[in-house]
């Protein structure tokens, strides 16, 4: 992920975060109730092609 794409991430998470509960006003959602669920949601995505993740022996420590 870029520097610039994970910038329009934050940005539209944090604009739903302030949008979405008034919009939403019939149902009881608040901004930390939209960034759990977007953070949830970018969880589900799978990673880009070429990352590795670090891997780690707890057993060498």
């Amino acid at each position: 992920m870029t520097a610039d794409l994970a910038y329009v991430v934050i940005g539209a998470s944090l604009l739903l975060a302030i949008v979405l509960p008034d919009l939403l006003n019939r149902w009881a959602i608040s901004a930390p109730m939209v960034l759990a669920g977007i953070g949830m949601l970018i969880g589900l995505t799978p990673l880009p092609d070429g990352l590795v993740m670090a891997r780690v022996d707890p057993a060498r420590r």
